[in-house]
C-alpha cells in the first residue's frame, strides 16, 4: 500500500522521514518540542526562543537528527518506527510521509535543502489543565496527574514520571510569546494543518484565542481539536456553538478511547463512558465535522478492543464511514502498559476475536484503517523483550493505582486478573 512512498524516501536515504522537517509538536507550557508523538520532548532554553522564535521547532538537537537522517543513520528518538520496520512492518515514518507527499503535496527533495524548516503541520498544547488522568498519561500532560504525584509521589518500583516543571498559567511565558511572534511573522500563512491539544484544550484560554485569530483573518488551515469529549457541559456547548462559525470541512475533532464501560473509566480516569458516547453522537448528529477516534491500545484495553470497535462501527453505519475515522495506535511508554506484556494465550484470543469481527465488517473501514488494525494485531503477537520485568512493574502499578484512586483491578479486568500469579 505504501511501497511507492517508501521508494521516494529511499532516494534520499533509508532512514529519511518528512515529518522530521514538516511536522512539529510544541508544548509551550513546558518549553518542549518534538517531531511526532513517538519522539521524546526536547527542551529549548528560554533564552533561545526569546532571541529566535523559530527555535520552537528548529532547535539544535532536531537539526542534528535531520542530518542523521540525510546521512542514512537512524536517530535514536525514532525507535518506535525502527522497531516496526525491523519486524517487517510499515512504520509511521512511511505512513506520515505518505500523507505529506500525497495530501499536502510536499516535495521531499526541496525540503532537505535546509536543516531548518517551518512546519506545515503543527500540533500545539498551551496548557496541561485536564479533567482526566489516564493510566498511560502523566503529570507532564495532565494537571490532575500532577496533583496526584504531588500528594503521593512517584510509584516506587516503576520508572518515575517526567520531572519537567511547567510554567504556571499566571506567569509570563516566553514560549507563548515566541509562538505568537512566530504566528504573526508568517506561520499563520504557511500552516496547512493545526492540531490543538492539551491537557484538555477546551479548558485553555489560549485555545479560544487561536479560534478568534483564525476566524478574524479567515485563515484556511485545517484545525483539529484533540479533546477528550468530556469537558464540563457548558464548555462542550460553547464549543459546539462556536463550531457553527467555521467551515465544517475546516474544523475537525480528534478524541481517544480504547475500551468500553467500566474498563474505559478505569483506564481513562475521569471519563464518563455514557457521556462520551452521548457527546460523540451529538457532534456527529448536530455538525458536519469529521471525527477521528484514536485507539491507544495498551494492556488495559486490548481485551475489549473488538467490543469497542463494534460500538464505534454503529456510528460509522449511521453517519457514514468518512465522518468517523478510527486510528489504531499502540502504547510504547510507559513500557509496563505495553499490550505485549499480556500473556500470549490472552493476546491470541483477542487477535482471533478481532479478525472474526473484521472479516464480517471490513466494508465499513477504509484501507488505511484496515492496515492500522492489521499492524496492531501483528505486533500484538511479537514477543516483548524483558517481558517479566514489565509485568512485575505492571503489578506494582495497578496495586498503587487502585489504592490511590479507590478502584478494583481484579473486578474490572477478571480476564487479565486470572493470569496475575502466573509467570
Amino acid at each position: 500500500m505504501y511501497s511507492e512512498t517508501k521508494k521516494v524516501l529511499d532516494k534520499i536515504s533509508p532512514s529519511f522521514c518528512i515529518a522530521k522537517w514538516a511536522r512539529t509538536n510544541v508544548r509551550t507550557y513546558e518549553g518542549t518540542s518534538y517531531s511526532c508523538h513517538h519522539c521524546r520532548p526536547i527542551v529549548t532554553p528560554k533564552e533561545e526562543v526569546s532571541e529566535d522564535h523559530t527555535t520552537l521547532t528548529n532547535n539544535k538537537l532536531v537539526q542534528e537528527y535531520r542530518q542523521q537522517m540525510l546521512d542514512g543513520e537512524r536517530p535514536r528518538e525514532c525507535n518506535y518506527c525502527w522497531t516496526r520496520e525491523d519486524q517487517g512492518l510499515i512504520s509511521d515514518r512511511i505512513i506520515k510521509s505518505d500523507k505529506f507527499i500525497n495530501f499536502h503535496k510536499l516535495d521531499p527533495t526541496k525540503i532537505v535543502k535546509d536543516l531548518k524548516h517551518a512546519p506545515v503541520h503543527l500540533d500545539i498544547a498551551f496548557d496541561r489543565t485536564c479533567n482526566f488522568k489516564c493510566s498511560y498519561c502523566g503529570p507532564q500532560n495532565s494537571s490532575l496527574w500532577a496533583e496526584e504525584i504531588a500528594q503521593y509521589g512517584n510509584i516506587k518500583g516503576i520508572p518515575a514520571f517526567g520531572d519537567r516543571e511547567p510554567i504556571p498559567n499566571k506567569d509570563v511565558n516566553p514560549y507563548n510569546d515566541a509562538f505568537w511572534k512566530w504566528w504573526e511573522s508568517g506561520l499563520k500563512h504557511s500552516l496547512r494543518h493545526l492540531t490543538i491539544t492539551g491537557g484538555e484544550p477546551l479548558l485553555s484560554k489560549q485555545f479560544w484565542k487561536v479560534l478568534d485569530k483564525i476566524e478574524e483573518e479567515n485563515l484556511k488551515m485545517t484545525i483539529l481539536v484533540n479533546t477528550n469529549l468530556c469537558p464540563p457541559e457548558k464548555i462542550m456547548k460553547k464549543f459546539l456553538d462556536r463550531a457553527k462559525d467555521f467551515d465544517q470541512t475546516q474544523l475537525q475533532i480528534s478524541t481517544s478511547i480504547e475500551s468500553i464501560d467500566k474498563k474505559a473509566e478505569y483506564s481513562r480516569y475521569g471519563l464518563d463512558y455514557k457521556q462520551f458516547m452521548h457527546n460523540l453522537n451529538t457532534v456527529l448528529a448536530d455538525t458536519d465535522m469529521q471525527v477521528f477516534v484514536n485507539l491507544t491500545n495498551n494492556a488495559l484495553s486490548f481485551t475489549s478492543l473488538t467490543d469497542l470497535v463494534q460500538e464505534l462501527t454503529k456510528f460509522k453505519i449511521k453517519y457514514g464511514g468518512k465522518r468517523l475515522i478510527l486510528n489504531s495506535n499502540d502504547v510504547t511508554w510507559p513500557e509496563h502498559l505495553n499490550l505485549r506484556i499480556l500473556p500470549r494465550e490472552l493476546r491470541n484470543i483477542e487477535v482471533i476475536k478481532f479478525k472474526r469481527f473484521m472479516k464480517m465488517n471490513a466494508a465499513h473501514f477504509d484501507k488505511a484503517e484496515q492496515y492500522k488494525f492489521k499492524r496492531t494485531l501483528e505486533l500484538a503477537l511479537v514477543e516483548y523483550d524483558d517481558v517479566q520485568k514489565y509485568r512485575d512493574q505492571f503489578l506494582i502499578f495497578i496495586e498503587e493505582y487502585d489504592k490511590r484512586r479507590n478502584l478494583n483491578f481484579d473486578k474490572t479486568f477478571p480476564e487479565i486478573a486470572r493470569f496475575k500469579d502466573k509467570k
